[in-house]
């Protein structure tokens, strides 16, 4: 072999171990990007279902706060009330 093949395989196998390096490299990060993607797609779920929630429950107080309140009572109910109807007549 010429001097030049030598240099030649010598920088090829060079470039070699560095293409796979670099390649190990970016399998590594590429891993790690899709452990994170799966973490944020978690948190988004669990922020979509807290947004129905949230949402579901303002719809709730907006209804209430459409609804009429009942009146307030006066008092105590008395212990014996008096029947319904008229009064009465005695002079």
């Amino acid at each position: 072999m010429s001097s030049w093949m030598v240099l030649l395989s010598v920088t090829a196998r060079h470039r070699i171990e560095k293409l796979e390096n670099e390649n190990e490299k970016l399998r590594r990060e590429n891993e790690k990007l899709r452990h994170k993607k799966e973490l944020v797609e978690k948190e988004k779920e669990k922020l979509r279902q807290e947004r129905d929630r949230l949402k579901d429950e303002l719809d709730l107080a907006r209804r209430a706060a459409k609804r009429q309140a009942a009146p307030f009572s006066k008092g105590q109910p008395k212990t014996d009330p008096r029947p319904c109807g008229q009064k009465s007549q005695t002079y």
